[in-house]
């Protein structure tokens, strides 16, 4: 079981490239199973809450397997971009679709989408300066869109449980989750 385990895990490590893609290749195969786990989480979150949200972190779940499978052929630029910035384009639309323009942010749900913001730096190496930069740019524009996200994303929903202290609560660690896993990953 570990082996097949670890060999998830050095999905489109190859011996031609240079070391430090290895290393973030593995650290990209690491960040799609434990946001694999994540959206796992964010799945039974609205299945029981917001059943019509449901999709969303089930896309994520979709683009974590996908990463494993992409870097296993070679598509490990592609996967890292990907990885990247699907976490927080799908927290961000999720979070739009809990809040209501001019209303205030659910706070754990933002500490999520904070978390999130730093994935590039874990999984693109300093040496690729234009592709961090650009990565980075994007996921901050992202971030920023909530506002306007949340007057073009309306559904028929209790936008008051987003603001519950147990589900804030559930937001907030699974947020540190991330970057713990991220932080231990490295």
């Amino acid at each position: 079981m570990s082996s097949i385990f670890a060999s998830i895990l050095a999905s489109g490590c190859k011996e031609g490239q240079p070391a430090y893609l290895n290393n973030k290749v593995a650290l990209t195969n690491r960040m799609a199973v434990g946001l694999f786990a994540v959206a796992s989480i964010f799945v039974v979150v609205s299945l029981l809450y917001f059943p019509q949200l449901t999709y969303v972190p089930v896309v994520g779940q979709l683009i974590c397997l996908s990463t494993l499978f992409l870097n296993r052929w070679g598509s490990v630029g592609f996967t890292r971009f990907l990885i990247s910035i699907a976490p927080i384009s799908l927290a961000t639309m999720y979070l739009a679709y809990g809040t209501t323009p001019g209303q205030p942010q659910p706070v754990g749900m933002t500490v999520f989408q904070f978390a999130l913001i730093g994935i590039p730096f874990l999984l693109i190496d300093m040496r690729e300066g234009i592709f961090l930069g650009l990565t980075v740019l994007i996921n901050t524009l992202i971030f920023f869109a909530v506002g306007s996200l949340s007057s073009m994303l309306l559904l028929e929903h209790n936008i008051e449980l987003f603001h519950s202290p147990g589900l804030d609560f559930l937001f907030r660690c699974v947020g540190v989750g991330v970057l713990f896993w991220g932080f231990m990953s490295c």
